[in-house]
């Protein structure tokens, strides 16, 4: 192993696999906690009439204002505009659903969690920023690692200097 380490190549995959395992290990701590609906709390619904929104998103204010004049997606749906906007609908086994909206920036995922109870919505949760705690899982893992180079390099220095002194 200390003849392998000798290679500057090695050291640097080492590095990198230490900073992927670090990373990965605290975005599992750091995950956006979901929260309570707030007023522009977004379902999956299209208009009956004729619709020229980009998304079937609707506003559930504006839904519970006039429920008639929509229609619910009941079934998982995946839906792309080409301006780069899309949304995914998936129904959980406890007849939840979950709906993914991306628009191309770091708060992407935004996730609302909701449940449909005779055509009528009960908002559950929701949560955003889903890209931007993995940038920071991905900044802190680089410094963590940075750290337990520079450790490892002085320890590495120091038992050299240890075994030059002994001969």
């Amino acid at each position: 192993m200390k003849k392998l380490l000798q290679y500057k190549i090695v050291r640097f995959f080492l590095f990198v696999l230490i900073w992927i395992a670090s990373s990965q290990i605290i975005s599992l701590f750091n995950k956006p906690a979901f929260r309570q609906p707030s007023d522009y709390f977004n379902i999956c619904a299209t208009k009956t009439i004729k619709d020229d929104k980009l998304l079937p998103l609707v506003i559930l204010k504006e839904y519970e204002e006039t429920p008639n004049a929509y229609q619910l997606c009941k079934s998982p749906t995946t839906y792309r505009s080409q301006n780069g906007y899309s949304l995914k609908l998936h129904q959980n086994p406890d007849q939840t659903y979950l709906l993914t909206t991306w628009t191309d920036s770091l708060g992407d995922p935004v996730e609302y969690h909701y449940k449909l109870i005779d055509d009528k919505v009960e908002p559950i949760a929701w949560r955003h920023g889903g890209m931007m705690y993995l940038v920071m899982s991905y900044f802190w893992g680089l410094l963590i690692t940075l750290i337990i180079h520079r450790i490892g390099k002085r320890m590495w220095a120091r038992k050299a200097l240890q075994a030059h002194a002994w001969q």
